[in-house]
């Protein structure tokens, strides 16, 4: 087989131009012996930033420019594959520096016709130990030693991540209504990892491939501009939805999970108990709101067969 096969590497961006300009000089730097392309998908209207144009125009060859006048993360993963024409897509946050060989390493680990991807990890570079207790917690300890060889996860993976491309078109990619229910697309990875592991898909994490996370810059989703009222009431709203979309109803288990993560943990009724009956009250109206932005989306359909259709 290729040892070597062609890759297409999707960064969608969002009001980030100086991250994205390192993440794109990191990713130029790659020596990957393969054919390679970029795919940069540019969401929202901005006054033009003169150093990013210029370098888009010094590397046009090798980089691809999409414009996507609305912000909608899942739709500029989607927009980014379906202009993609190589056998693996590779997907980067535009806050994220990956490593030199990081792109060799992960399409090494992802033969074009397996039903399986992999990611790196993504290290916050003003919180490391932060970032490798949260997935230690998530993966186990092995996580945190880079020669402990690939761990397997059923249902969440993080970015940088590598998966075929006819694989990520048949899962019918990202959920684009994540990205039409709040501006900060809450759980859009989580729904499609979780849909490729139930489709049969084997998730992967390289333990040893950590890329820089410049996690604390302003942009992206915006969900740290965010007021934290509001911020609650997208979570609540991105984890109704998938929660009926995956099961068809919200049930008493999709309250719980609300209960467990907004509106009655042991944090909320620790420190602050009265909160937890506003956040009740926040719940019901996003649920509500879920239900009619649902019951008014003919794309929304409910499982059947094993099949999650977005």
């Amino acid at each position: 087989m290729n040892d070597h096969p062609s890759i297409s590497v999707i960064v969608p961006t969002y009001q980030r131009e100086d991250s994205l300009m390192d993440c794109l000089e990191s990713l130029m730097a790659q020596d990957y012996a393969g054919r390679m392309e970029i795919i940069v998908v540019e969401q929202g209207r901005r006054r033009p930033h003169e150093v990013l144009n210029f370098f888009f125009f010094l590397h046009r060859r090798r980089i691809i420019r999409i414009e996507q006048q609305e912000p909608n993360l899942p739709r500029a993963r989607n927009t980014g594959s379906a202009v993609a024409r190589n056998e693996l897509l590779i997907f980067v946050d535009d806050d994220m520096v990956p490593p030199q060989g990081a792109l060799a390493r992960l399409a090494s680990r992802v033969l074009p016709g397996l039903r399986c991807a992999v990611a790196g990890l993504p290290i916050s570079d003003r919180a490391p130990e932060s970032s490798f207790a949260d997935y230690a917690r998530l993966y186990g300890d092995r996580i945190r030693d880079a020669a402990s060889g690939l761990i397997e996860h059923s249902s969440y993976i993080p970015s940088p991540f590598c998966i075929p491309a006819q694989l990520y078109l048949g899962l019918g990619g990202f959920d684009e209504n994540l990205g039409r229910l709040s501006p900060t697309a809450y759980g859009e990875d989580m729904e499609f990892w979780q849909r490729a592991g139930r489709s049969g898909v084997r998730l992967f994490i390289d333990p040893g491939l950590r890329a820089r996370h410049r996690d604390h810059l302003a942009g992206g989703c915006g969900s740290r501009r965010t007021d934290p009222d509001l911020a609650l009431k997208y979570h609540m709203k991105s984890m109704a939805y998938i929660r009926i979309k995956h099961h068809g109803r919200l049930g008493a288990g999709g309250w719980l999970q609300l209960a467990r993560g907004f509106i009655a943990n042991r944090e909320i009724l620790r420190t602050r108990p009265g909160q937890a009956v506003l956040n009740f009250v926040a719940a019901r109206k996003a649920v509500g709101e879920v239900r009619a932005f649902m019951a008014g989306d003919r794309t929304v359909r409910a499982p059947a067969g094993g099949a999650y259709l977005a």
